[in-house]
């Protein structure tokens, strides 16, 4: 679930934030500062309720359900392909 809304220009411009759907606070401060947010979570309902509140505040958003310590590489390329025109950087491959 994703979107391209408005896109702030606030200090996080640009840049993308993954976040757990266990700390929603935080979601809504990285949004609130321009990061997309890719929400990450075991529970599709948690994560979707948080994403959808996220996605009506019109904010750039999306879902990723599973955990992403064993689906990091899936995680890192699902936020290459959404957000492709976004600064991302992920941990060193080991």
């Amino acid at each position: 679930m994703t979107a391209k809304q408005h896109d702030d220009p606030g200090p996080l411009g640009g840049r993308v934030a993954i976040v757990s759907a266990g700390e929603p606070d935080a979601a809504r401060a990285l949004a609130a500062a321009g990061a997309s947010v890719v929400v990450v979570g075991r529970d599709a309902t948690t994560t979707g309720a948080l994403v959808r509140s996220l996605l009506d505040g019109g904010h750039r958003t999306a879902a990723f359900v599973g955990d992403a310590t064993h689906d990091a590489a899936a995680l890192g390329e699902m936020v290459a392909e959404l957000f492709p025109d976004r600064d991302h950087e992920g941990p060193e491959p080991a």
